[in-house]
C-alpha cells in the first residue's frame, strides 16, 4: 500500500504559509500597538498601559509560538 505524499506536502506548506502571514499579522499589530504606547498612552492610567504592555508581550509569545509551529511543519513536510 502506497500513500501520496505529494498532497500532503503541498498542504504542510500551504498551512506553512497560512501560519506565516499569521505571525505578520500579529507583528504588524505589535508594531500598532507600540506606536499607541508611545504617541497616546503618556498620559493614561498607569493600570491600562501595564495592561497594553502585558498584551504585548503575550502576542510576543503567540507570535514565537505559532512560528515555530510553522517551522516544525515544514521540517516535517520535507520529511515526508
Amino acid at each position: 500500500m502506497s500513500v501520496n505524499t505529494s498532497s500532503a506536502k503541498r498542504t504542510n506548506t500551504a498551512i506553512d504559509q497560512r501560519l506565516d502571514t499569521i505571525v505578520n499579522l500579529i507583528d504588524r499589530v505589535r508594531l500598532d500597538l507600540n506606536g499607541i504606547l508611545r504617541e497616546s498612552l503618556q498620559d493614561a492610567p498607569l493600570f491600562a498601559v501595564s495592561d497594553v504592555v502585558a498584551g504585548l508581550g503575550h502576542l510576543r509569545q503567540a507570535a514565537a509560538f505559532i512560528d515555530r509551529a510553522s517551522d516544525v511543519l515544514e521540517a516535517e513536510g520535507i520529511r515526508r
